[in-house]
């Protein structure tokens, strides 16, 4: 089954081990007044999002897939304070330890 699929995907020639994008999945910044992360998600709209903390995980949900992406350990003690959709990325902001 799945040969037929790979047939069927890449009867074009393409290289199946070819790099498709050039932009990496997500960015941190971590500064003196909180820290953003930056998660690239093309085919997500806004109103299919959630999102939640959950100790030292966020908890993504876009449409009916859920996904726990632990948080790096330079965000230990920060806590999500928001969040926003803008050109197919999601940007959650964290506010630093008081």
């Amino acid at each position: 089954m799945l040969d037929r699929l790979g047939m069927a995907l890449f009867a074009d020639g393409a290289d199946p081990a070819a790099v498709l994008h050039a932009r990496d999945a997500g960015e941190l910044e971590v500064g003196r007044d909180g820290a953003t992360l930056r998660l690239v998600l093309p085919f997500a709209t806004r109103e299919a999002l959630r999102l939640t903390q959950a100790g030292d995980d966020v908890l993504l949900a876009v449409g009916g897939d859920e996904r726990r992406l632990p948080l790096p350990s330079a965000l230990a003690d920060y806590r999500a304070s928001g969040a926003r959709f803008q050109d197919g990325s999601l940007l959650v902001t964290f506010d630093p330890p008081a």
